[in-house]
């Protein structure tokens, strides 16, 4: 593992193995910031492997399963309360994975983070989450 650190490198993938089932994962995902300040068409259809594929746990505890949630919109549950399999499996999240998983968008900060600034954007984007992370990504 301690070579795994130090070949890490700012502005690429990277992951380092800490056993068997967990790894500890860097990557670049944008400035999302100024997005989820601007008023967009929701996305109705989409598709994210956020929980699926990483979480996050915020400075204060609190679990995200968005690589874009940096204060916590998607947190139900904090690391202090809840141990990470409970929260896996917890209604709230499932529901999330669900919808996802046919297609659907349904947490509204999901919604916010696949719409865009008009429905023309807003469709692309949402058409495009899907051809993207269901196919293209997985090749």
């Amino acid at each position: 593992m301690q070579s795994q650190i130090a070949r890490a490198r700012s502005f690429k993938e990277n992951k380092i193995v800490i056993n068997d089932r967990l790894s500890f994962q860097t990557r670049i995902v944008g400035d999302w910031a100024t997005h989820f300040d601007k008023k967009v068409v929701e996305a109705r259809v989409g598709y994210c492997p956020g929980i699926q594929d990483n979480f996050g746990i915020l400075w204060n505890g609190d679990y995200t399963f968005c690589c874009t949630d940096y204060d916590g919109r998607t947190s139900t549950h904090n690391y202090n309360d809840t141990p990470l399999q409970d929260y896996l499996s917890k209604e709230a999240v499932q529901r999330v994975v669900r919808g996802f998983r046919s297609l659907r968008v349904v947490h509204p900060y999901c919604k916010q983070c696949l719409g865009d600034k008009n429905l023309l954007n807003s469709l692309v984007k949402q058409v495009g989450s899907i051809i993207y992370f269901k196919w293209i990504k997985k090749r």
